[in-house]
């Protein structure tokens, strides 16, 4: 796979260090006690703290990429094997599936409940959201202009499927899926996540076909 894009190993190492700040300010700015406390009471707040989390994520894991593409040829072996991983299937296993398996992890019912309220299980839950997207954005800069395009669709797909899921849940079943949120916060946080996701999901498959080259 090669690496996509105009950008010289010099002008890599010095935008590497703008995707990083961002990150961290992402990161930072979701994981204080303020927005950590409320979490329980509100689905949606949950949700949305994940996300940027991982978005932090991604985008520290993208510097990391820009970064390990300008100092490749220095680098110990260690650091040469890890980009080297990340173009394994195309960007797929540390772009798609190390991500989803994390995020699906922490929301199942007791995962969550432990991140919820556990000191410990809520650090470690904002470890694991940060690390699952610095995998995709150390993959994200392997991929070619197709695989972007097809990772975006799958990401709100993804989202919107949850969302399904949750209305699902809430509505057809009539009990809570987590026992600390309500129905209709559960109900509420599922028609948000599907009504984001309708605009991409449709913009990010035609734009797969048209990098695809089929019309």
């Amino acid at each position: 796979m090669q690496v996509s894009g105009d950008n010289t190993p010099t002008r890599n190492a010095s935008v590497s260090k703008y995707y990083a700040i961002a990150g961290l300010i992402c990161i930072g700015s979701v994981s204080n006690p303020l927005f950590l406390n409320l979490e329980s009471s509100s689905a949606p707040l949950k949700v949305s703290v994940d996300s940027i989390l991982v978005l932090g994520g991604a985008l520290v894991g993208y510097a990391l990429f820009l970064f390990l593409t300008y100092k490749e040829g220095n680098l110990r072996d260690f650091y040469k094997n890890l980009l080297q991983a990340s173009f394994l299937a195309k960007g797929t296993l540390f772009g798609w599936i190390i991500p989803s398996v994390i995020l699906i992890a922490w929301y199942l019912p007791q995962t969550l409940v432990f991140s919820l309220f556990s000191v410990y299980g809520k650090a470690l839950e904002i470890v694991s959201m940060v690390v699952a997207g610095l995998f995709g954005g150390l993959a994200w800069g392997g991929m070619s202009k197709a695989m972007k395009s097809a990772t975006m669709f799958t990401l709100f797909f993804m989202s919107g499927t949850m969302g399904e899921i949750f209305i699902e849940f809430s509505t057809s079943f009539g009990n809570s899926i987590y026992p600390v949120y309500s129905l209709s916060q559960i109900a509420y946080t599922g028609y948000t996540m599907w009504a984001i996701s309708v605009i991409p999901v449709t913009y990010f498959s035609v734009k797969l076909l048209k990098d695809l080259g089929l019309f």
